[in-house]
């Protein structure tokens, strides 16, 4: 995901306090002591993204900080942006989640394949090129299979890997919604192919941009922006952008992508299936 200054965000119960305030002592700790509870057992695990935006100024990033020790689980970006570039900063950032025992999964930027990358891996690969997209398939296939192949020698152990489909101001998008579809099917198809379970991290203007709103049914990772942690857990209840369930959200600072797990990973059971356990 982009780098954008960021602030963090703090969440406040301010009607409980003011419900609080004005009952007698004995009641407002009873509702005090009740609402805590409720809360903590209903509070959703929180995690953070990670990539080349946390690598230092002299590695090209921006030296944004990584996540915190409370950290649930943190999700390893394997590229640098674009597709068949690396995250210079995988390898440590992969240490650091290993040393400190948090949950870890990855994901990869694709992008639309240049003259030179639909010559040289377009007409390779396991759809017929006699079509844009079968060439655009292929492509997302060789871009993911690179990927995957920068995440085994990394030392990032992950059961998943979020494709994010996003406005890329680099590497934009084609206007033909058919062909960057079949490239982000490419993807997803290596990624099984590979043993991983792929996802999707998008937003409802860029998918329904860039593919025409394709129903791939993928598991999504959504973004509600630079909102609010409550924004982002009532996201969770979004329609479905392309056919899967709602799994996680993000919600962003200044400095920090905030992701925070919905229902359907709320059990232990439900989060080993894509996340790999230290």
């Amino acid at each position: 995901m982009p780098a954008r200054p960021r602030r963090p965000i703090l969440a406040v119960l301010a009607g409980a306090a003011v419900l609080v305030a004005t009952l007698p002592a004995a009641a407002a700790a009873t509702t005090a002591t009740t609402t805590t509870a409720t809360t903590t057992a209903t509070a959703p695990l929180a995690g953070q993204d990670v990539s080349w935006p946390q690598c230092p100024a002299g590695r090209g990033g921006y030296s944004l900080p990584m996540p915190a020790a409370s950290a649930a689980f943190v999700i390893v970006g394997l590229t640098g942006g674009r597709g068949f570039t690396t995250n210079p900063c995988l390898a440590s950032q992969a240490g650091w989640a290993k040393t400190r025992g948090i949950r870890t999964a990855a994901y990869l930027v694709p992008t639309y394949p240049t003259r030179a990358e639909f010559g040289r891996w377009g007409r390779v690969g396991p759809a017929r090129p006699t079509s844009l997209q079968g060439r655009a398939y292929n492509v997302g296939w060789a871009q993911a299979a690179d990927a995957i192949g920068v995440l085994r020698r990394s030392g990032l152990r992950a059961k998943a890997v979020w494709i994010d489909v996003e406005a890329n101001r680099k590497r934009p998008w084609s206007s033909d919604t058919d062909a960057n579809t079949a490239l982000v099917r490419g993807v997803a198809a290596a990624i099984r192919r590979a043993g991983l379970r792929p996802g999707l991290y998008t937003n409802s203007s860029s998918w329904t941009t860039y593919t025409d709103g394709a129903r791939l049914g993928l598991p999504e990772w959504r973004t509600v922006g630079p909102r609010s942690r409550d924004d982002a857990i009532a996201a969770c209840g979004a329609s479905s952008l392309n056919g899967g369930r709602v799994l996680l959200v993000q919600h962003w600072t200044s400095t920090v992508d905030h992701d925070v797990l919905c229902a359907p990973l709320s059990s232990r059971a439900a989060r080993s299936r894509w996340f790999h356990a230290p």
